[in-house]
């Protein structure tokens, strides 16, 4: 097992601040205290990945789930004709890896991707179960974090088939300030550099088109982009949109 000196807080300690949370999916090391997070320390090993490095590959057995403990992870679906949509992006905090986190070795319905330097908390699947059968935190906070997913991904089924592409796009621009913005002097800065090819994978749409559209929100003083920063100035304009 790798060394988790910097991660590893004395019983009772709070939890580190890379790990925590304000939104988003619940943090499952946050939910556990004491004996019980040092007992899932002790099963995890630290891996780091390079930008644009895969962290595990659709149609592969499942064998690990994974914590970030710092960076921004895409995952994704490549349909059999080739057409690649972006499911979601993860995290500091959050679980990745499943759904299927305890059957005989599932294989991953999707990719995972980090998007910048990225270090993570990997535990097999096999010491997942036995922990989530020893210890009841354990068991609730990955069923917390299950149904949050299972919560975002209703919702892009319900955005696909109801909303219109422009609504689409500030659903989840939305969603992305509710999750990753932070305030600014000039309204909510999303602090990590999604592209407009991320936006467009997204939403169900074109580059072209997401930047057409994104070029008109500018203009309306809606939103703006400051060092590859999205920054959300007009909240209510983009909520009317819906």
């Amino acid at each position: 097992m790798g060394t988790l000196h910097s991660l590893v807080p004395s019983p009772g300690a709070a939890l580190p601040a890379a790990l925590r949370r304000a939104a988003g999916q619940p943090v499952l090391l946050e939910q556990l205290c004491g004996a019980d997070r040092q007992r899932f320390l002790d099963r995890c090993t630290e891996l780091s990945f390079r930008p644009r490095d895969t962290i595990f590959s659709q149609g592969l057995p499942t064998s690990a789930a994974f914590v970030i403990v710092e960076g921004l992870v895409r995952t994704y679906y490549l349909s059999p004709v080739g057409r690649e949509v972006t499911m979601a992006f993860w995290s500091n905090g959050d679980l990745i890896g499943g759904p299927a986190l305890f059957g005989e070795r599932p294989r991953h319905i999707w990719s995972a991707q980090a998007m910048g330097p990225t270090r993570v908390l990997a535990i097999s699947t096999r010491a997942l179960k036995q922990l989530a059968e020893e210890l009841p935190a354990v068991a609730l906070a990955i069923i917390d974090a299950l149904s949050f997913k299972l919560h975002w991904v209703s919702l892009m089924l319900q955005t696909m088939g109801t909303e219109s592409v422009t609504q689409r796009l500030a659903t989840l621009l939305l969603r992305l300030s509710e999750t990753y913005g932070e305030p600014s002097p000039e309204g909510t800065v999303i602090r990590y550099p999604f592209s407009q090819a991320d936006l467009a994978s997204m939403v169900g749409a074109t580059r072209p088109w997401v930047s057409t559209t994104f070029g008109r929100l500018q203009k309306e003083g809606i939103v703006a982009m400051r060092s590859r920063r999205i920054v959300i100035i007009r909240l209510a304009k983009l909520k009317e949109m819906l």
